[in-house]
């Protein structure tokens, strides 16, 4: 894994996000590349994994843009449907709130084999995201009654399996602990075959 030093909390376990990436594209053998990097910052993830793989098209997406090149854009569900599925075999959405669940349907409706990579981490203190309770069939006064960090991973966990299809080739998931010992983040390796 790469020896590198982020000063940003987004890029805190980088040789373990490069790791994930790597094990799932490992995996996937796609002959060409074509990244859709939604929040893609300064777009270190990918500088690093085009030296481990071909990149035939990148494409970051960011709000505040920090790379040349970069489209600037409010990504969200609706925002997120101007991207064609079938353009990319790799979707990478490393936010931390509950975002990326919020836009993985849209990219589930492609038909051929993509990796997707997700950040999940718990970011609000107070409540569980709506979107997650509402998806998941949690109660509305669930979200800050019997809030706690726990409760935001189970319901995107079972938000995932809500997802899962025959489509879906393999998950593989890192889980970090903050350092008061509660579980802070989770990045999730999806790879999916063709319809």
């Amino acid at each position: 894994m790469p020896d590198y030093k982020c000063p940003q909390l987004d890029n805190q376990h980088f040789a373990d996000k490069i790791a994930l990436r790597a094990a799932i594209l490992d995996e996937a053998k796609f002959e060409e590349v074509n990244v859709l990097d939604l929040f893609a910052g300064a777009g270190h993830i990918w500088t690093e994994m085009g030296k481990k793989f071909k990149l035939t098209s990148y494409l970051p997406v960011d709000i505040k843009p920090r790379l040349p090149g970069t489209l600037k854009l409010d990504v969200n569900a609706l925002t997120v449907q101007s991207f064609r599925p079938e353009n990319f075999n790799v979707i990478d959405m490393d936010c931390y709130d509950s975002k990326a669940f919020e836009l993985l349907p849209h990219f589930l409706n492609g038909t051929k084999p993509m990796a997707v990579f997700l950040t999940y981490g718990s970011v609000d203190p107070h409540t569980l995201s709506r979107f997650l309770a509402q998806a998941v069939g949690m109660p509305a006064a669930w979200r800050t009654e019997f809030y706690n960090a726990q409760l935001c991973f189970f319901c995107g966990e079972q938000f995932l399996r809500q997802q899962f299809t025959p489509r879906f080739k393999s998950v593989k998931r890192l889980k970090y602990p903050n350092v008061h010992g509660g579980e802070r983040v989770r990045y999730y390796g999806v790879l999916l075959g063709g319809k």
